[in-house]
């Protein structure tokens, strides 16, 4: 009997051992794996959005959001109602389902809730729920991809010197690249034009560039410098809101920003 009640005993033991081999071969675990298939998860939501949003009051509600990590920034401007530019900051979190976000400003005074998309967010209404109305489609707001074209670049340095001239007195340089590979700016005092020509090496290249000729005592120096640096550019360098004309040895000619609240072109 003893010896039966032993061999029972060591055959459970293999069996159980058998077990935890196996389990641990398989790598099974009882850890809750997380769901794929959510924004949070599946997609590349970090970013700056940019949109125009309805306003009752105003023209519309200029709006950039810009959500890295667990922190955003909300920049607001209303248009027809001045310059103001109204900025909150705070940290968001996540719902459970993993497909939209509440922002939290910093003083837990209010919450904005929005739904997380393909290269785009969408405001919902304050309980979290999508808009109903006609109005829908306008509470969207579009992710910058870092584009070069149909920008109003503006410059901030010139061979590695910061511009430090006051330009509440005369406009501030500034150069867009059209679609159609036409370029057009201004010097601070006179508007150039001319072409471009991009290839998939981030090389870029200028040609037939011409302007006009306004005399303007305060600005000139810093456009003819300007003006003369193009048939020097070689590369250029596109990173979020900055962008860098290179030269073939690779210096710096020229450092561009992107402001998108006071871009002429929206």
């Amino acid at each position: 009997m003893i010896r039966k009640y032993f061999l029972l005993v060591s055959v459970v033991a293999v069996l159980f051992s058998c077990s935890t081999v196996k389990k641990q071969a398989t790598g099974e675990s009882n850890a809750i794996l997380p769901d794929v298939h959510t924004s949070r998860v599946a997609l590349d939501w970090q970013g700056v959005y940019r949109g125009m949003l309805p306003c009752a009051s105003c023209e519309g509600i200029k709006t950039q959001l810009e959500l890295f990590d667990s922190t955003y920034v909300l920049s607001t401007q209303y248009s027809g109602k001045g310059d103001s530019i109204y900025v909150s900051n705070g940290r968001f979190i996540w719902s459970q389902s993993g497909n939209s976000l509440v922002l939290i400003d910093a003083l837990f005074t209010d919450s904005l809730h929005y739904k997380i998309a393909e290269n785009q967010v969408i405001q919902l209404d304050k309980d979290g729920n999508e808009i109903k109305s006609g109005l829908r489609n306008m509470y969207v707001l579009q992710k910058d991809t870092e584009q070069l074209v149909d920008k109003m670049w503006q410059l901030t340095a010139l061979q590695g010197e910061q511009l430090t001239a006051n330009y509440s007195v005369f406009p501030q340089p500034y150069i867009i690249f059209y679609a159609d590979n036409k370029v057009g700016g201004s010097g601070g005092c006179n508007r150039f034009f001319g072409n471009y020509m991009l290839s998939a090496t981030s090389h870029i290249g200028f040609s037939a560039i011409g302007s006009t000729r306004r005399a303007c005592f305060e600005s000139m120096d810093v456009e003819n410098e300007f003006l003369s640096i193009f048939h020097q550019i070689d590369t250029y360098s596109l990173k979020q809101d900055t962008l860098h004309l290179l030269s073939k040895e690779g210096d710096i000619l020229a450092t561009f920003h992107y402001h998108y609240f006071s871009n002429l072109m929206q």
